[in-house]
């Protein structure tokens, strides 16, 4: 591969892999360790693999400071792979291989996931290497590196886990990328990062544009004053969905939130240009909801259902019926205390006890039935309700459900009828 001018800050990898298919490169940084930086792009490449058209995802971990990424995908991983920092290190060491970190057993995985490491040697090695290289010859290697492994490995996507400090090698990463993510958290030191983030990268190339930056705040807590500038924000799932809703697998429900929002994110960034990478939005379900979901517009048609409707209507119907005849008797107690407003003493007759007890024991019976029957045809409401709202959007507008309090309460009620109506077909 030819080496580009440092200069250029829109050259790209992509064309030296295949010029026939668009491969973007996603950088990610941090405005200080521990935003959720590495979780985040974590997510990206997990929800990219899952699209319909199989993507291939290459993470790379630059991030020697921390090596999180490498962490916590190699740690059940027995192979042996040269690291990205190893790479860059020996100008004459070419690219062989990357870990396969591809989850086994996730029928929603279509495509695979490769990692490039990051070093585990002395921080101060690599950056003493480092900086005897001038950025433009850094940026040659860095695109060399990443070209030899999209032609290798038919790669779809590259993703770029960059530390919190710009130095050469961050620095290089953000020139090469199509779009770079910035993750911090809705604090002051956030705000002041952002500020001269982009100007210490031009320390080093000085036709860095920022346009292609985009800055998520994470773990967001409460109202964020400072909205100028910000491209999304990412709620800090434990405080949004507490236990005080009662929701089953509230773990599993906080986790889809968070999938929820960053494939939003994803959608907005990659819809135009490449489609093919966004998953379905069913993905970000549990499989025990997806599969609920999936099933939803069948509802209607289900022996389960229709008996469901069948006890809300003989609830009510009952409840009526037995309420107007204890209403009745007791209005002849009405009449035999005189609270009728008859004057004539000759029309007032005096009930029998068996019919004071009767006309008490049918009218809490009724009351009984109808409030009973009110709460079950609430709940017959909400799932007609899902049903419609299914029929209307698809899965798209289930899986938005996350979003809201009102809405997690649906998705609970989806996991409950799905639970009753296997237990119905296994009898």
């Amino acid at each position: 591969m030819t080496n580009q001018p440092a200069t250029d800050p829109n050259a790209s990898l992509r064309s030296a892999s295949s010029r026939s298919r668009k491969v973007p490169n996603i950088a990610f940084f941090g405005t200080r360790g521990g935003v959720g930086k590495t979780t985040i792009m974590d997510k990206f490449g997990a929800l990219i693999v899952r699209s319909e058209s199989g993507p291939n995802v290459l993470m790379v971990d630059f991030d020697v400071h921390h090596r999180g990424l490498t962490v916590l995908r190699t740690a059940d991983v027995a192979s042996k792979c040269p690291s990205i920092h190893d790479y860059i290190v020996d100008s004459t060491l070419a690219f062989s291989s990357a870990h396969d970190i591809t989850p086994i057993g996730d029928p929603m995985v279509r495509g695979r996931q490769l990692l490039i490491p990051s070093s585990a040697l002395a921080a101060t090695q690599v950056f003493d290497s480092i900086a005897r290289t001038d950025p433009a010859t850094l940026l040659a290697r860095i695109r060399k590196i990443l070209s030899d492994a999209i032609e290798r490995y038919r790669i779809d996507v590259v993703l770029i886990d960059c530390g919190p400090i710009v130095d050469p090698l961050t620095a290089s990463a953000a020139f090469n990328a199509d779009m770079a993510f910035i993750i911090g958290q809705n604090e002051p030191i956030t705000f002041q990062s952002l500020m001269n983030y982009v100007r210490r990268i031009q320390d080093f190339y000085p036709d860095y544009s920022a346009s292609s930056v985009r800055v998520l705040l994470n773990k967001v807590r409460g109202t964020v004053t400072k909205r100028a500038g910000i491209y999304g924000l990412i709620p800090f799932t434990m405080e949004v969905i507490d236990v005080a809703e009662g929701i089953e697998g509230i773990d599993e429900v906080r986790m889809s939130l968070l999938d929820h929002r960053i494939l939003t994110i994803l959608n907005d960034v990659l819809h135009t240009d490449y489609p093919h990478l966004i998953p379905p939005p069913e993905v970000v379900l549990p499989p025990e909801l997806r599969a609920g979901a999936e099933a939803v517009e069948g509802w209607p048609q289900t022996r389960w259902f229709r008996r469901m409707w069948g006890w809300v209507w003989g609830l009510l119907v009952t409840g009526l019926l037995t309420l107007s005849i204890g209403a009745m008797l007791m209005f002849g107690l009405a009449r035999a205390l005189g609270l009728s407003g008859s004057s004539d003493a000759g029309s007032i007759q005096k009930l029998q006890p068996w019919e004071l007890w009767v006309g008490l024991g049918l009218t809490f019976l009724g009351a009984s039935c109808l409030v009973i029957g009110g709460r079950a045809w609430m709940n017959a409401r909400s799932l007609a309700r899902i049903v419609a709202l299914k029929r209307r959007g698809g899965l798209s507008a289930i899986t938005d459900l996350v979003g809201t309090s009102k809405g997690r309460q649906q998705l609970d009620a989806i996991r409950h009828f799905t639970k009753r109506h296997e237990l119905e077909n296994k009898r």
